[in-house]
């Protein structure tokens, strides 16, 4: 997979208990699989704690 571009559409904040979570649409432009598209991807990713800040320790994504 190689991506070229990505546009946010859409981006919420999600704290889940104790651990802040972020939901992000985007229009991704991505090559996969031999096939370049835009793809309409959401993003749900999960923080943990990192020195003085945070770090995005877990991404998922799904299409929209």
């Amino acid at each position: 997979m190689r991506y070229h571009r990505m546009e946010t559409v859409e981006a919420t904040f999600s704290p889940e208990g104790t651990v802040p979570g972020l939901i992000a649409r985007t229009l991704t432009d991505a090559t996969i699989w031999g096939a370049r598209a835009t793809w309409r991807l959401t993003l749900r990713s999960w923080f943990e704690p990192h020195g003085d800040g945070w770090v995005i320790a877990r991404t998922v994504a799904s299409t929209w």
